[in-house]
């Protein structure tokens, strides 16, 4: 095989692998369950007329675009399926800003040099990666952050290597979505980018400091003053249930107990540990919101093709139908997927260690999560802007807050580690069906009838028996048929008829933005000519 042909056909999988991750959500997870949609759903009953205001304290332009989008089904849109449609709406969306990143990745990568090879693997990666499948099925902006950062970093570095003020420019409505969709990502972007460009941003000719500034702060406020108006809760003054009114001891940064998170990685048991929160939420999913959620097809009908007895005797392991027993001499619980994701995530940190001390090139992105992890510590330690800290749970201290950043750390590492086919390969063959294990495949041969029923709304009705166990009897003649009810308080829906309110200001943001990723993914740099 040729190396232009390896290109291609990793291009090609990119492509299979995001449209089958796409349905697999879509199929196996229901996007009204998904974390704190009991509260951002108020969102789309603003836009839609059912409230005043939205109560939230979130910039709109993510909910915005979402609510734009359902109303393309307003014609079937009925009060058994909203939950269906909103679910497509959300995983939709959510799938466009994937890809938005995924190929502000790319242009990223390929500013550094880095090789196709290394960065389609990569890019196949952030398709499984477990934490960046809980972005796509959550109704949250920080997915919105990952489409737009990559973009953001491309611009500053061209800038940097190309002394053309036109990036700068192209910046601006990028960096004015980022830091007004959360005050987390405010914190969060907004200190990345003052460490990382803080000279290169004074080294501006004085007049385009003055026109970028006004620009900026124009664009900036503009969209601040409509999201208020739409909220009635200001981006930086959040209000929160009583039990986040807390704060967390200094203490909670490094204490860890390294017997129990390896006996016991489970929900709440590591309430007080950061460092255990991230190692078991990054690949996991301790706080049982997505896969481990029981009221989901991802949790329901797995296949266990790893069992765990207990022997008087030291045996070996044995296998048998499918399945590998493992057996223990003292009876105890076994939590292997938990611990799968723990080691996984141990990796990528000996990795990034690694990285940092022996070899420092493009470190400033590698190490870009501890923008992320500083900014939660203040909120949970310092209280800041308000206290944010449920101890019972330890909450607020999750790796999905500052997941974009960790996408752009992992990715510089693949990019420096994953050089050639062979080791793309290898990697991919572990990885992939590592993540789908860790997801809750395989399934078993056990009907479902939320997956028979879902798989009427999916745009690949008919072709999807052929690729999901499950769907093995399922008659195609359904797919015409429609007829999902969830177990769903039945509401008036006849506000999804209409348009739903329209923002002058997010609208030309979401232009401008486009607009921007449209020209920087198709401007032909100097020193790549």
């Amino acid at each position: 095989m040729k190396f232009k042909s390896a290109n291609t056909l990793f291009l090609l999988f990119f492509v299979f692998s995001s449209i089958y991750i796409k349905e697999i959500l879509f199929l196996f997870y229901n996007s009204t369950y998904s974390p704190d949609y009991f509260k951002y759903g108020d969102y789309i009953d603003y836009f839609f007329g059912y409230r005043e205001s939205t109560g939230r304290d979130q910039g709109i332009l993510y909910y915005y675009l979402h609510s734009q989008y359902l109303y393309f089904f307003k014609n079937v849109i009925s009060e058994n399926n909203l939950p269906i449609y909103i679910s497509r709406t959300i995983q939709d969306i959510n799938l466009y800003l994937h890809l938005i990143g995924s190929l502000g990745v790319f242009k990223l990568l390929k500013f550094f040099n880095a090789k196709n090879i290394s960065i389609y693997t990569t890019l196949i990666f952030l398709n499984f990666f477990p934490l960046s499948i809980s972005l796509r099925v959550t109704y949250k902006p920080e997915i919105l952050a990952f489409a737009l950062l990559p973009w953001i970093i491309y611009c500053f570095e061209v800038y940097k290597s190309e002394k053309n003020i036109k990036f700068i420019y192209y910046s601006i409505p990028l960096l004015v979505a980022s830091l007004t969709s959360k005050g987390s990502v405010l914190g969060m972007v907004g200190l990345f980018i003052f460490i990382t460009y803080f000279k290169l941003i004074f080294s501006f000719k004085k007049k385009n400091i003055l026109i970028i500034f006004t620009l900026f702060i124009s664009l900036f406020s503009l969209v601040t003053i409509e999201d208020l108006r739409s909220n009635n809760v200001s981006l930086i003054n959040p209000t929160h249930e009583e039990k986040y009114n807390n704060t967390a001891e200094v203490k909670n940064i490094y204490k860890i107990n390294f017997e129990k998170i390896i006996k016991s990685p489970i929900r709440d048991q590591h309430a007080g540990s950061m460092p255990a929160l991230t190692l078991l939420d990054i690949h996991g999913d301790y706080f049982n919101l997505y896969w481990d959620n029981d009221a989901t097809s991802l949790h329901k009908n797995r296949k266990e093709i790893f069992l765990f007895d207990e022997s008087k005797n030291i045996t070996p392991p044995t296998f048998n139908n499918g399945a590998l027993t493992i057996y223990f001499q003292n009876n105890t619980d076994v939590y292997f997927r938990e611990f799968l994701g723990l080691l996984v995530s141990v990796i990528y940190f000996l990795f990034l260690f690694y990285y940092f001390i022996f070899r420092k090139n493009d470190s400033r992105f590698v190490l870009t999560p501890i923008y992320g992890i500083f900014i939660l510590l203040v909120m949970t330690i310092g209280g800041f802007p308000v206290p944010n800290w449920d101890p019972l749970v330890g909450d607020t201290i999750k790796p999905f807050y500052y997941s974009f950043f960790i996408f752009i750390s992992v990715a510089f590492l693949m990019s420096k580690y994953l050089i050639n086919k062979y080791k793309a390969i290898i990697f991919l063959i572990v990885y992939i069906p590592l993540a789908m294990y860790l997801i809750g495949f395989p399934k078993g041969e056990v009907e479902d009838q939320l997956l028979y029923e879902t798989n009427q709304y999916s745009y690949f009705c008919e072709i999807n028996p052929y690729f999901f166990n499950g769907l093995d009897e399922f008659d195609r003649d359904f797919c015409d048929l429609k007829s999902i009810e969830i177990d769903y308080v039945p509401r008036d829906v006849e506000g999804f008829k209409n348009p739903p309110q329209f923002k002058l200001f997010n609208s030309l943001l979401f232009l401008f933005s486009t607009f921007s990723i449209f020209n920087l993914q198709r401007i032909r740099l100097k020193s790549q000519t």
